[in-house]
């Protein structure tokens, strides 16, 4: 997770990265370097995509593969979509990555 300017937590085997702006109005979300090499997958999951439109997410026009939000209201993301966003990804990485 990236927040704010600065890593909030980073491991070599995180699978996705999670990108806030600096007054937590956008997040973007792409799949890391270590994902892509086990998988091979260059963009966001079709399962997980899916979901992450659902919650209002949009293909990033500036980075192939991730996905972006903007909050409509101009501010922070509240804390319940955070939750579901981070849900969304921990279900699908459970579902189907948890061997990696």
């Amino acid at each position: 997770m990236y927040s704010k300017g600065q890593w909030m937590t980073q491991q070599p085997t995180d699978l996705f990265v999670v990108s806030t702006g600096p007054e937590d109005i956008d997040v973007k979300i792409y799949p890391s370097e270590y994902f892509i090499r086990k998988t091979g997958l260059t963009a966001i999951p079709y399962e997980l995509e899916k979901k992450l439109k659902s919650l209002g997410y949009q293909e990033d026009q500036k980075q192939k593969g991730a996905l972006y939000y903007y909050n409509p209201t101009h501010t922070a993301v509240t804390n319940s979509f955070k939750k579901q966003t981070m849900g969304a990804i921990a279900e699908t990485v459970q579902k189907n990555y948890h061997n990696l």
